[in-house]
């Protein structure tokens, strides 16, 4: 049941649809909670109020106090919805794995490569919640950037000639669903070879 109202920061490339798609809220639904007269027109930074169910809301906040962020963030709240609105619609007791993120102040020497091993992660997922990078090999000294930290039960896996999420997912044992979810994949999205994708069981 969705009982909670959870604000969402439009990011670069969102949708109003792609929103309701990625909560799994109805789309009038939310073009209605947020008066919009036209949904086809939302800007990044935007707010969109999202309904959301309870446990997810205080997941979420569990997450940020984590964090140390005074707000949610649009960050913890991809990670933790799907895991959360997946385990509310099913009959099991045991739901995804979760992601943490840390916020990282850039020091000199630092990388968008060394940063993804010293966490365990990868630089896609890195620079996929931080649009603001425009040079992996100069980041900012002193700015702040969100990186995820995956469960200890992951590893990376590098894309092979010939892989697809659908193969990738039957080799080692997860489902499209979370290599989609862990990766911040879209639906039409095509894997290469060299690519690092985060496994997570």
């Amino acid at each position: 049941m969705l009982t909670r109202e959870f604000d969402y920061i439009v990011r670069p490339g969102d949708t109003l649809f792609g929103i309701a798609l990625k909560f799994n809220v109805p789309f009038d639904t939310l073009k209605n909670l947020n008066h919009l007269p036209d949904p086809d027109r939302i800007q990044p930074g935007q707010v969109i109020q999202v309904p959301v169910s309870e446990e997810f809301y205080q997941i979420v906040r569990l997450v940020e106090e984590q964090c140390g962020l005074a707000q949610p963030s649009d960050a913890a709240a991809e990670a933790t919805a799907a895991a959360v609105e997946t385990a509310a619609q099913c009959d099991c007791d045991e739901q995804p794995p979760a992601v943490f993120y840390r916020r990282r102040r850039i020091r000199r020497g630092d990388t968008v490569y060394l940063l993804a091993k010293e966490y365990g992660t990868t630089t896609g997922n890195i620079l996929s919640l931080n649009p603001q990078i425009t040079d992996v090999r100069n980041l900012q000294i002193g700015s702040i950037i969100t990186i995820p930290v995956p469960p200890e039960n992951s590893y990376i896996y590098v894309v092979r000639p010939g892989d697809t999420l659908y193969s990738i997912a039957q080799s080692q044992g997860v489902t499209v669903e979370d290599l989609m979810r862990y990766n911040y994949i879209e639906s039409d999205y095509t894997v290469y070879p060299g690519q690092q994708l985060l496994i997570v069981k």
